[in-house]
């Protein structure tokens, strides 16, 4: 059971984490947006680059954070099987 909890407390600890760079990204992307829109003109070349280099920066954020937190879990997940064979070891041999 202990298990169960373990990996539930994990998944949601993974799921704050991403949530948080999540809305710090789409926070981040929308004050760049407005910076754009306020500093260029609409529909100019220019303008349509710099919004595609933002939307794309933002996306690979995105996708950062969640490999970063999908690593997070293998970690974890590895550490706590390599914990729990080191004890069987440690009990089968004195």
């Amino acid at each position: 059971m202990t298990y169960i909890y373990d990996l539930t407390n994990l998944l949601r600890d993974v799921r704050s984490r991403y949530q948080a760079e999540y809305i710090d990204i789409t926070e981040r992307e929308k004050n760049e947006l407005e910076i754009l829109d306020r500093d260029y003109k609409a529909g100019s070349p220019t303008y349509t680059a710099k919004k595609q280099e933002i939307r794309l920066a933002c996306d690979m954020a995105i996708i950062k954070a969640r490999e970063i937190t999908g690593c997070n879990v293998q970690l974890r997940h590895w550490q706590k099987k390599t914990e729990s064979r080191l004890l069987i070891y440690r009990l089968i041999l004195p």
